[in-house]
């Protein structure tokens, strides 16, 4: 007998998703990331391979604040769920963040049994929300669980009232900046699950700390783009809305918001950050987020492009970072314009960048002429059909390999690398003006 859809409406869904999402639980995946983890870090502290583990699931959803998708039984239920849109559009991300705490598990060799796996879970999320009395109810309905004693249903309710606040701050492609705040809380939540399964029991002192650095890297967040509107010595309405609606949303103490706002008001140049350097994902993260503010007010000003120079140095980006972000930003921005129109025009922003990214791609191929002409002519197929290509046009599958032929070569150097990225294919043209001879059709350049 199948069961009822899941119904975010009524009361008990939450005791009902956990039930679900424990018996879908495949202990094999979580055991072969954590694996993964330990193998990556091996002498580091357990906090910092859950945090690595955090890194590795959000790295792949940071620049469109993307849910993972969700597959198998356990998918098909949530996609079936009854409900309002943003509550059903949060369900992966809240099925994200129990692999999370679940991974922290499996990272302490926890053998807990379902009905204390739902109690943990609960009790974790609720720490990350700094509800710690009502997590520590958890816990004791927890230890009693182990005795025999089912938990209560009245606890897991108190949690779904804790998260009805935040339904509505579910990332969508339409708000991409504002998925800092939800991947910042999710590596939190990850160092606090970390936490807990060591000392199997809530240690408030270090929630307290770990939920203050989390404070304070949002604060960091929210200057670097409050630094980058002020670039171009003016704050648009855009720019104003989106910061703003990102300092209501942050649940930072009300001091702390105040600060904040007050730099809305007068410019706040780049030299007042206080940047220190960031894990390559973090600062990843970070420049997506500022490379995506840059273009809302549908003008990339050269000061911009400065104070992103000076944030991917501070944050510790190495040669050709900032490049590669950039690539990914303008690939992102081609693919959701119609989603981000309730962000104002960008069409005329989106376009600047490319021809930015055009003018850095020419002087990286210049730069690097020499050794990409070389690596043409070491490979066999790619020189006959550039050959071909200058004396009758190319066929479409032809053309298809050059492509790919080229990008290969280009991922060999490093300061190509740009063109392998999702949109780089945009900049191949970039080649043909460099290189000693016509390396493209008139149809492929125009392409």
């Amino acid at each position: 007998m199948s069961q009822a859809p899941l119904d975010l409406e009524r009361a008990g869904w939450l005791e009902r998703l956990l039930a679900r999402y424990v018996a879908a639980w495949d202990p094999g995946r979580s055991a072969a990331r954590v694996a993964a983890a330990r193998q990556a870090a091996p002498d580091r502290p357990r906090e910092e391979q859950a945090l690595l583990l955090a890194d590795r699931l959000l790295d792949a959803l940071a620049l469109g604040g993307r849910a993972p998708s969700l597959d198998g039984p356990l998918g098909a239920e949530l996609a079936a769920a009854r409900g309002p849109a943003e509550r059903r559009a949060a369900l992966p991300r809240l099925v994200a963040q129990g692999d999370l705490i679940g991974d922290a598990a499996t990272l302490h060799d926890n053998q807990s049994g379902p009905e204390e796996r739902q109690l943990e879970l609960a009790t974790v999320l609720c720490l990350g929300l700094g509800e710690v009395k009502l997590a520590r109810r958890l816990h004791d309905a927890h230890l009693a669980a182990k005795q025999g004693r089912a938990a209560t249903t009245r606890l897991l309710r108190d949690v779904e009232r804790r998260l009805a606040p935040r339904w509505s701050r579910a990332p969508s492609a339409a708000r991409p900046v504002e998925v800092g705040l939800t991947w910042l809380e999710a590596r939190t939540l990850a160092a606090v699950a970390s936490s807990y399964f060591e000392a199997s029991s809530i240690e408030e002192d270090t929630v307290e700390r770990l939920l203050r650095l989390s404070e304070a890297e949002k604060v960091d967040l929210i200057e670097v783009l409050v630094a980058l509107a002020w670039a171009d010595g003016r704050l648009s309405p855009e720019e104003r809305r989106l910061i703003e609606h990102q300092i209501e949303h942050a649940e930072l103490s009300a001091d702390t918001a105040r600060r904040l706002r007050a730099h809305l008001e007068r410019p706040f140049p780049v030299q007042q950050l206080e940047l220190t350097p960031l894990a390559p994902t973090a600062r990843r993260f970070v420049l997506e987020k500022a490379a995506l503010l840059s273009l809302i007010d549908d003008d990339l000003d050269p000061s911009e492009v400065r104070v992103l120079e000076e944030v991917a140095l501070g944050l510790g980006a190495g040669p050709g970072e900032l490049d590669r972000t950039l690539v990914e930003a303008e690939a992102f921005y081609r693919e959701h314009r119609e989603a981000l129109r309730e962000l104002g025009p960008v069409a005329g922003a989106v376009q600047r960048l490319h021809g930015l990214l055009l003018e850095r791609a020419t002087a990286a191929a210049r730069t690097n002429a020499r050794r990409l002409a070389q690596e043409v002519r070491e490979t066999g197929e790619l020189a006959v059909l550039l050959a071909a290509a200058s004396v009758r046009p190319l066929t479409r599958e032809e053309t298809t390999k050059v492509k790919a032929q080229l990008i290969d070569i280009c991922k060999t150097i490093p300061a190509l690398a740009i063109f392998a990225l999702p949109g780089g294919g945009l900049l191949l043209p970039v080649l043909t003006r460099v290189l000693p001879f016509n390396i493209l059709p008139s149809a492929f350049a125009e392409e």
